[in-house]
């Protein structure tokens, strides 16, 4: 069920101008988020007079969801005209909730994954989503078998929107998921560039806290795996620092794969590490941990010829200049030393 936006007046001296580029200025839009948060049940042929366009009505429509991908459309609306009669595409902006129900056949923990969407009401209980698409975003919740309720606030511009949720089961063995690593470092003269520091993001997908977890990577190649970890809450989704220290360098090819295995509660998973290959003569990829504790990347390339290279530079006096030569410079000589 979603609420309908403002009919069109084609009236040049209406306040549709005006009321459009505030948003949140109905009174009814509190009245739906009501109905719409706490599940109470809606009457579709009610209709109620609006007060940011004279003559509009605003209810409730139904439409089908057939398929995890949802397309919201707007046909009965004259675009054209709200745009003709108030001079601004501020008006093609247009918001509502929408309501739906979903069926639990086997009790457990489940994963709500919706995007656009910033968060989600499952039975009342607010949700974080996946607003970017970016797919690292996944609400956790317990249900019970029975009929469930699923509401959240759509907003988009133009005639028609689309969203896509998913509800799935998680398997009861299943403490922990790991999600595909991104940050990562390139590899120069066999060693990880910036201190071979890595971000793994970590979702508590039980019902107790993770308050340890112990990696360890398998080809052989890294001597330790040092983790800056606290704990991690159920439902919660954490990047967690992972420094990687080579006991030997690493073989300089375009491709080079790496398999770090997660143990936590007596349950682990594996994890790949993708890394890139790059000659000093290349421009490449280094991470370093932020002010705010988590792990970041850039990127370099080397000093033009003539550039004094022979003394290191802080890490300090990098993040104050940003000096791209004493960057590159401060690089090249720990991979020089190490090796």
């Amino acid at each position: 069920m979603i609420r309908r936006p403002p009919r069109s007046t084609l009236s040049s001296s209406s306040a549709a101008s005006d009321v459009y580029k505030r948003q949140d200025v109905d009174p009814l839009a509190s009245l739906y988020g009501r109905h719409a948060a706490v599940g109470e049940a809606i009457d579709m042929e009610q209709r109620w007079v609006s007060e940011l366009v004279g003559g509009a009505k605003l209810g409730w429509s139904k439409i089908r969801a057939r398929e995890p991908n949802v397309v919201v459309t707007w046909e009965q609306v004259d675009w054209n005209g709200l745009i003709q009669a108030t001079s601004s595409m501020e008006v093609l902006e247009w918001q509502g909730w929408l309501r739906g129900h979903f069926m639990v056949h086997v009790q457990g923990v489940y994963h709500v994954h919706c995007t656009p969407l910033h968060t989600v009401l499952v039975d009342k209980l607010r949700i974080s989503t996946d607003q970017y698409g970016r797919g690292l975003s996944k609400g956790t919740v317990t249900l019970a078998p029975g009929v469930h309720s699923l509401a959240f606030r759509l907003r988009s511009k133009g005639p028609q929107a689309s969203f896509r949720c998913e509800i799935q089961k998680v398997k009861p063995e299943v403490v922990f998921e790991l999600e595909p690593v991104w940050i990562v470092p390139d590899v120069v003269l066999g060693e990880l560039v910036g201190g071979g520091w890595v971000s793994i993001p970590v979702r508590n997908t039980g019902s107790e806290w993770l308050d340890r977890l112990e990696i360890t990577e398998l080809s052989g190649s890294v001597d330790s795996v040092t983790v800056e970890f606290h704990s991690i809450a159920p439902g919660q989704v954490l990047l967690v620092p992972v420094r990687l220290h080579l006991k030997r360098p690493l073989p300089q090819t375009d491709k080079i794969l790496l398999t770090l295995e997660v143990r936590a509660n007596q349950y682990k998973a594996r994890v790949k590490l993708r890394l890139q290959g790059r000659s000093v003569e290349q421009s490449f990829k280094y991470t370093f941990v932020d002010h705010d504790g988590s792990v970041q990347s850039a990127a370099a390339v080397r000093p033009a010829p003539g550039s004094n290279c022979s003394v290191p530079v802080s890490y300090t006096h990098l993040r104050a200049h940003e000096t791209p030569e004493h960057l590159v410079c401060r690089l090249l000589l720990e991979k020089k030393k190490n090796i």
